[in-house]
């Protein structure tokens, strides 16, 4: 399984060729299954660096990152 933020990362260097691939990974990196309309249509508004949308998106990669740690930690316990 990707990383959160490997799956942004992926994302930012995809959307210039495959938009729809990179709306994906970033719906994944933030704990969905799919792009939705929404991410499709603020694809650049997501990766422009020092805005709300921004911050807030990579703010919750982030808190998603966490949250997929410590559910690993507790498999299995």
């Amino acid at each position: 399984m990707s990383l959160p933020i490997d799956e942004f990362l992926e994302a930012a260097e995809l959307r210039k060729k495959d938009r729809l691939l990179a709306a994906e990974k970033v719906a994944r990196s933030l704990g969905g299954d799919k792009a939705t309309k929404p991410i499709i249509d603020s694809l650049d508004k997501i990766f422009e660096k020092d805005t709300p949308l921004h911050k807030s998106v990579v703010h919750a990669v982030v808190s998603e990152s966490l949250r997929r740690e410590n559910r690993e930690k507790h498999v299995g316990r």
